[in-house]
């Protein structure tokens, strides 16, 4: 569950990262995520609809297959390829929906027992915001409040936080369905020694790729 709590009660602050996301980075972070949590799955289902193509193949091949057993070879086949395009499919899916976000920043908030991660909301959607809405009087701190997503809150301690790190990017796993990505190029030497140790102290589910 989503931790609500913020800064003040997780401890102390160790590091503040700003970064943005490319949609390459996006990319390759759901393929690790593919890799991680449906590769195995999509195999798994492959195999057994493979054994099945092949036993209604060998059928035919020797003779005792009618048409329903080359329909139901057919079948399995495509069940098989199904799998694969539609892995691919949700990928493009989920990229065509980031491409609005492509220009977003965010602020990665590590603390001793946990961490934030913010929304930075340009100046120019606000002031956008108060010319679609000129009647409103609102003061910018208000228009900002509405545009701007609540600050995801975490503690290491709370279950399902899983932290998977390659050579290009950190992915924070939420749950199975929900990570966020940090990219290493946005760090300054300094940035990834401090996250390092607070991530290696912090997480106790970590996998290095």
């Amino acid at each position: 569950m989503e931790n609500t709590v913020q800064g003040k009660d997780l401890g102390e602050l160790k590091e503040r990262v700003e970064y943005n996301i490319t949609l390459e980075e996006e990319d390759r972070a759901f393929r690790i995520f593919q890799r991680l949590y449906t590769l195995k799955r999509n195999i798994v289902i492959s195999a057994l609809f493979g054994i099945a193509a092949a036993s209604f193949a060998v059928q035919i091949i020797m003779g005792k297959g009618d048409n329903i057993s080359w329909g139901l070879m057919a079948v399995c086949i495509a069940f098989m390829a199904a799998v694969w395009i539609n892995q691919n499919r949700i990928r493009k899916m989920l990229l065509t929906a980031l491409e609005v976000l492509k220009d977003d920043r965010y602020i990665l908030s590590v603390y001793e027992k946990g961490f934030e991660i913010e929304t930075v909301i340009p100046q120019e959607d606000v002031q956008t915001a108060r010319e679609v809405n000129d009647d409103d009087d609102s003061g910018d701190e208000e228009v900002m409040s509405r545009l701007k997503p609540p600050i995801s809150s975490y503690r290491f301690e709370q279950s399902g936080l899983r932290l998977v790190e390659n050579a290009e990017m950190y992915l924070i796993f939420v749950t199975k369905e929900t990570f966020h990505v940090l990219p290493k190029r946005a760090l300054t030497d300094e940035q990834k020694k401090a996250v390092d140790e607070a991530f290696d102290k912090g997480f106790e589910d970590k996998v290095k790729l």
